[in-house]
């Protein structure tokens, strides 16, 4: 996967999680280190399983077996730590939908990867890891700032968030 992709999966993933769920810019702000240590987590985690599977020659796919480890571990919600409210009751809590939306992104980064250059994915998992932890209030605040201003009739707030995520990503891209 290039860096543009990357770039773009891990942008339309936090744009996807500010447009799901009631998330203010004060609550994205207290919830910024964890959210960076629960993506690191879930990079690490991904990244494990498909080693393992590699080296070990195991030909199932991995996705089954993430999903039921999510769906085990996060069914009734994570405990004590910052909570998301879904604007839709379909909606799968939020830690749930973050990490079977990243554990999609990085294992169809991992699967040209080659076993013995794992460490430096552990370093670019970090990298990603807080990048969207840094990208997360910012859009919140981009989005609460969209809520308070007077959208013309033609135009959605959520439109106009998706051109606001595209100008930052592509002033970010150019870097």
């Amino acid at each position: 996967m290039a860096f543009n992709q990357a770039f773009l999966s891990y942008m339309s993933f936090v744009c996807a999680q500010i447009i799901f769920y009631d998330i203010s810019m004060k609550r994205a702000l207290h919830s910024y280190w964890f959210l960076g240590l629960f993506y690191f987590l879930v990079f690490s985690c991904v990244q494990g399983l498909v080693i393992f599977c590699k080296y070990f020659s195991i030909s199932f796919f991995i996705l089954p077996l993430g999903c039921i480890l999510c769906f085990f571990f996060l069914k009734n919600g994570l405990k004590q730590v910052p909570q998301f409210k879904e604007k839709l009751f379909a909606w799968p809590n939020f830690y749930l939908f973050s990490s079977l939306w990243l554990s999609l992104v990085w294992i169809g980064y991992l699967s040209n990867q080659v076993i013995f250059t794992a460490r430096y994915n552990f370093i670019e998992a970090f990298v990603w890891s807080w990048f969207c932890a840094v990208l997360f209030p910012i859009l919140a605040g981009i989005k609460e700032r969209l809520e308070l201003m007077d959208i013309p009739p033609g135009f959605s707030s959520t439109g106009i968030f998706f051109v606001a995520a595209g100008f930052i990503l592509l002033a970010l891209s150019f870097f």
